[in-house]
């Protein structure tokens, strides 16, 4: 039985254990409301800023959103590793494509054809393309060489350029990096998929047109209905939030790839003319920082419009949930 000492002493030690308790408890009630305080400024503050956004109008919202993006550094850090990535792929493309039978020439012959080059133009691409019909693996190392060199950081651009849009944190760690990986992976799906679409109606001819058509129209959109969700990893309202984004990036994609068709021969017959196969080279790389500014455009004007449009409190919610 203990002494009256040893006694006092235990329920001392109780005592003091029980205080030190209940001030942890009150430092966590008052960390926690101090944050549910902050949280609730910080609503306040962007319930204002909404509001004072939708009094504008959309143009004047895209502009200033521009600005916060960084739209030109960021199309130009994209366009770059399109550039290094996309042109093995090309090649790769109409390599295969000559060598399985899908066109009836060569590979520089079919890019020749198939944008309808002359003069300059195609002869730079002949001899650009030469020799690929039989390389088909070369091509391949190039295509992997350039995803490795390029890839990621084009996903990792659009990553940062989709976070400011939208005004979320990006994506960290290794949930940027396979992300990335999934989004990349379908973009090179899509790109092949397209030219593999139109090398059918090359093969069969104008009948094959409308299912062609409207395949990769189906695809198109599909690329872009997925691709906010998975460079944001946020709820963006379910997929009806996806759809305004899905529709601009199809029909912007779209309009340049018919655009492409002589926007693109006319450029590389310009430059063709005074530089050869350098000259069209470049030609394919102005294209490219176009398609790059108009893909930051897609991301951009799509949070714009999302945040005009939707209930403010979800607009809140994904602003507040970091």
């Amino acid at each position: 039985m203990p002494t009256e000492p040893e006694t006092t002493e235990h329920a001392g030690s109780g005592g003091l254990h029980e205080r030190s308790r209940a001030q942890a408890a009150k430092r966590r009630v008052e960390a926690l409301t101090a944050k549910s305080k902050d949280l609730a400024d910080r609503a306040t503050v962007l319930r204002d800023q909404l509001e004072a956004d939708r009094r504008l109008s959309l143009g004047f919202n895209v502009y200033r959103r521009m600005q916060e993006v960084e739209t030109k550094a960021l199309a130009l850090r994209v366009s770059m590793g399109m550039f290094i990535a996309v042109l093995p792929i090309m090649i790769l493309v109409f390599a295969a494509m000559s060598r399985l039978g899908s066109f009836p020439d060569d590979a520089g012959q079919a890019v020749v054809n198939y944008f309808g080059l002359t003069g300059a133009a195609a002869s730079a691409f002949e001899s650009l393309f030469e020799g690929t019909s039989q390389g088909v693996l070369a091509a391949g190392i190039l295509v992997v060489g350039g995803l490795l060199a390029s890839g990621f950081d084009i996903a990792l651009a659009l990553q940062t350029t989709y976070a400011r849009a939208w005004r979320v944190p990006r994506l960290r760690g290794w949930h940027a990096y396979w992300r990335g990986a999934l989004w990349m992976a379908g973009c090179l799906v899509l790109l092949v998929s397209q030219e593999l679409l139109m090398a059918v109606t090359y093969r069969f001819g104008p009948w094959a047109y409308v299912p062609v058509v409207l395949l990769e129209v189906a695809l198109t959109f599909g690329f872009w209905l997925v691709t906010p969700r998975l460079l944001l990893d946020k709820d963006l309202g379910g997929w009806r939030g996806l759809v305004p984004t899905a529709v601009m990036g199809t029909v912007t994609s779209l309009c340049l790839r018919v655009a492409s068709w002589f926007v693109l021969p006319s450029w590389a017959n310009y430059y063709a003319t005074p530089f050869g196969a350098i000259g069209a080279v470049l030609a394919l790389l102005f294209w490219i920082m176009i398609v790059a500014y108009a893909w930051v455009m897609i991301a951009i004007v799509g949070a714009v419009w999302w945040e005009r449009h939707f209930p403010a409190d979800e607009v809140i919610e994904l602003a507040l949930d970091t």
